[in-house]
């Protein structure tokens, strides 16, 4: 078909899951088996799931054996449509208690946080949007009170001054990095008050030990830095003795879910020694790769 020489999968699927606590990591491995990309989070008995795959029928047909599929969307990565399934669009739903505008770059990134119920604003000509922008995000929302995701300390500066501009009452969580912003919106309700649904997503976002990978330097003398969100630096001549480096900064224990936000400079052999190293060390480490496209940063790792 014409679309097979597009990268990646072609849809992307997300829906909310109502099924017991017990059937979870069952579903998580088959949910991820169908395509890539995969998120499985939530808790309480609803649980909010995202992938990227070809095979849509098949992926929903796998959560349909685990429990029961609401909210589903499946949105077309090539036509940027969401189309079949008789679904809603990919705009969230208008009428929540409080909604949630997030400040992102990157392709995957907007996707995925997207999927998890956000607005998502990346700015006009930068990366950085101004607090009209915001504002008009919150309106555009209409919802009853707004939480504002920032990644940045000037988006925060913009963000805190749209929510003492706005008619209606909004929070602003500033996170560290994407790490952290993807972290609160798995805790995100769209139906609790500002203040509380505020107060876990921060919670929630706190709880990230985070940092990335980045190429420095030209020509021959190119090498690679690895940078925690509390400013430790290593530097390597390779990726993977960078990776080494940020992994042995950010990993505390055997437990956990480390993620891993594919962007610009990743590529499919490196992530897939990273994912190795990570399961040589620290076997019991759950991890999740995730295409994100953010710019500057080829890896953003995350661990919970």
């Amino acid at each position: 078909e014409w679309w097979e020489a597009e990268e990646g999968p072609r849809y992307e699927v997300a829906c909310v899951l109502r099924a017991p606590e017990e059937v979870v990591p069952a579903f998580r491995e088959a949910w991820s088996r169908v395509g890539e990309s995969a998120v499985v989070a939530g808790g309480g008995g609803l649980w909010r799931c995202h992938l990227h795959t070809d095979a849509p029928g098949e992926a929903l047909e796998v959560a349909a054996g685990f429990g029961r599929p609401e909210d589903v969307r499946v949105t077309d990565l090539v036509l940027h449509v969401a189309e079949a399934w008789d679904l809603p669009s990919e705009r969230p739903e208008e009428g929540r208690a409080t909604a949630a505008v997030a400040v992102a770059t990157g392709d995957g990134v907007r996707r995925l946080f997207r999927s998890l119920g956000a607005e998502v604003v990346t700015g006009v000509g930068a990366p950085v949007p101004t607090a009209e922008e915001l504002l008009e995000a919150v309106r555009s929302a209409g919802a009853e009170a707004a939480v504002l995701l920032t990644a940045d300390p000037a988006a925060r500066a913009a963000a805190e001054e749209a929510a003492r501009r706005s008619p209606v009452p909004v929070r602003v969580v500033a996170c560290r990095g994407l790490a952290e912003q993807l972290a609160a919106l798995r805790a995100y309700d769209p139906d609790g008050p500002p203040e509380e649904v505020a107060r876990a997503m921060a919670e929630a976002a706190a709880g990230v030990r985070s940092g990335w990978l980045a190429p420095v330097g030209e020509g021959d003398g190119r090498g690679w830095e690895a940078v925690t969100a509390e400013g430790a630096r290593a530097e390597a001549p390779t990726a993977m003795e960078a990776a080494g480096e940020l992994l042995r900064m950010l990993v505390a224990g055997p437990g956990g879910i480390a993620t891993i936000l594919e962007g610009e400079g990743a590529s499919p052999g490196t992530t897939r020694r990273i994912v190795e190293l990570l399961s040589r060390r620290w076997p019991g480490l759950g991890i999740q790769v995730l295409h994100g496209g953010q710019p500057r940063r080829a890896y953003v790792v995350g661990v919970e």
